[in-house]
């Protein structure tokens, strides 16, 4: 199964047209998110993907929060991030994960300075 996205607490993986599948490096246990957020994190990952405007650092950055916030999501499902999948329409949910991505590259310019 490929990896989608991987840090030093989660690796994210999906196989062609097939489940998602989220580890937690610091127990080693895989998890299969339900399926509501499984179709949750496709359905913003194309509305990020399909956004014209964005500069393609924001880009990456903005995957890097969704892949983040959807392996929290995944291990915590009463977490306040899991809430917001599943409660949150996607393009809203794709708004947020840009705003967050665009607050940190802001952060990290200013750490930088």
């Amino acid at each position: 199964m490929p990896v989608i996205y991987e840090d030093r607490l989660f690796v994210v993986r999906q196989s062609w047209l097939g489940p998602w599948r989220v580890v937690d490096k610091s127990t080693g246990a895989t998890i299969a998110p339900e399926l509501r957020l499984q179709e949750q994190v496709g359905y913003v990952w194309f509305i990020l993907r399909k956004r014209r405007r964005m500069v393609p650092v924001l880009l990456l950055w903005s995957e890097k929060v969704l892949m983040q916030t959807f392996a929290l999501a995944a291990i915590s499902p009463v977490s306040e991030m899991a809430q917001r999948f599943a409660h949150t329409a996607p393009e809203q949910l794709a708004d947020f994960i840009q705003i967050e991505a665009a607050e940190r590259i802001e952060l990290l310019d200013l750490w930088n300075t």
